[in-house]
């Protein structure tokens, strides 16, 4: 399992889909991932499959009151990879 976490609690993680992958095992080695997002109004699933690549999961930083007084981080934004092809997801 792949997770990243937000100092408010907001957590997205990527892990194997083991009945998916138990299944479709039976012809072949294949494991399913599932991408999902939680925080403290729902969970949901952001992205599944065989080509979503688990070690891809990051966790982008943008930056809000920047001064010379006041500065706060907050990580807003969730990238993965699947297919090849690069996706993001607001964690919210």
């Amino acid at each position: 399992m792949t997770l990243v976490l937000r100092s408010d609690g907001a957590i997205a993680w990527i892990a194997d889909d083991y009945e998916r992958s138990l299944h479709a095992g039976q012809q072949s080695e294949v494991t399913f991932f599932d991408l999902e997002m939680a925080d403290k109004s729902d969970v949901r699933l952001l992205a599944a499959g065989t080509d979503l690549d688990p070690a891809s999961l990051a966790l982008g930083l943008g930056a809000t009151n920047v001064g010379a007084r006041n500065r706060s981080v907050e990580a807003s934004v969730v990238y993965w990879t699947q297919g090849g092809k690069a996706s993001s997801a607001s964690l919210r």
